[in-house]
């Protein structure tokens, strides 16, 4: 049987942006899914939470050399 699992947004955000201590295990997780080991999705609102979040940290001001 498939694992099948819904990843959290703190567990994506753990591994783009390389947050520890939890990165390693973050890490794992997406390459099991990249690998075909485990059947993962992510809730709707991860996506709008995680763009929220990348616009505070990285602005598009900043983004554009503005």
């Amino acid at each position: 049987m498939e694992s099948k699992i819904l990843v959290d947004t703190n567990v994506l955000l753990d591994y783009f942006l390389t947050r520890e201590p939890f990165f390693n295990d973050a890490k794992q997780i997406i390459e099991k899914c990249a690998e075909g080991k485990i059947n993962a999705c992510i809730a709707a609102h991860s996506v709008s939470n995680m763009f929220f979040i990348q616009c505070v940290l990285y602005p598009l001001a900043s983004a554009k050399g503005i």
